[in-house]
C-alpha cells in the first residue's frame, strides 16, 4: 500500500473523531439587576440601578458560575463583575438548595456586593434578613432554558455590612431589585457543572 493511499484511508477516521468531539461549549451568560440603597444610613445617597447582561469576557465583564451536585441538593457559587474604577459586582458562594428548587438551606451561604473599591459582605439564608444573615436568597431553580441549562433565583439584603467597617451602621447597605424595594433577580446560563 502506498503512503498516499494509507493517509487517504485515515481521513474518514479522522473526520469521525472530530465529529465525535461535539460542539464547542456554549458561553456562560449572566443576567442580573439590582440597586444599592441606604436603608437608614445617615449621609448616604441611594445608588443607581446596576445591571449585568453579558457573556463572560464581553463588555468589560467577568462572570463565573459553578453548580455542584451533592446528591439531594445543588450548591451554587457565582460572581458577576463590571470591571473598571467605577466597577460593581455581585457574588454568591456556598448557596445550597434542594434539587426541586427553593430557598437556600444550610449556614455557609455568603453574598458579596461591590461598588467601586467598597465591598459589602454577609451571610445569607432562605429566611428573612437578620443581623446574623442580612441576605435572603430564594426561588433558586435549575432548569433547561432556551440558551442552555440555567439557574435562576432572587437575593434581598437588609443591612449588608461594609467589609472594612462591619459594625458601622451608617456604612451598611441594602440590595434590592432595580426598581422598588423587592428582591433582585438573577439568571446564569451554562454554569460549569450543569
Amino acid at each position: 500500500m502506498s503512503l498516499h493511499r494509507f493517509l487517504s484511508s485515515l481521513l474518514p477516521v479522522a473526520l469521525l473523531l472530530l465529529a465525535a468531539c461535539g460542539d464547542d461549549p456554549k458561553p456562560l451568560q449572566a443576567d442580573l439587576a439590582w440597586r444599592v440603597v441606604c436603608g437608614g444610613a445617615q449621609g448616604c445617597v441611594n445608588g443607581t440601578p446596576r445591571a449585568i447582561l453579558a457573556i463572560d469576557g464581553e463588555k468589560d465583564h467577568a462572570i463565573a458560575c459553578d453548580i455542584t451536585d451533592t446528591g439531594e441538593t445543588y450548591t451554587l457559587a457565582f460572581t458577576a463583575t463590571k470591571k473598571g474604577d467605577a466597577g460593581y459586582g455581585l457574588a454568591l458562594r456556598s448557596a445550597s438548595f434542594p434539587k426541586a428548587g427553593g430557598p437556600v438551606t444550610g449556614a455557609s451561604c455568603v453574598v458579596t456586593m461591590t461598588e467601586g473599591v467598597n465591598a459589602y459582605e454577609g451571610s445569607c439564608s432562605g429566611a428573612s434578613p437578620s443581623e446574623a444573615a442580612p441576605c435572603q436568597v430564594t426561588d433558586l431553580l435549575v432548569d433547561d432554558g432556551e440558551d442552555g441549562p440555567e439557574v435562576t433565583g432572587t437575593v434581598f439584603c437588609d443591612g449588608l455590612p461594609l467589609s472594612s467597617a462591619p459594625l458601622d451602621v451608617d456604612r451598611k447597605r441594602d440590595v434590592v431589585g432595580p426598581t422598588g424595594s423587592g428582591p433582585a433577580g438573577f439568571r446564569f446560563v451554562n454554569c460549569r457543572g450543569l
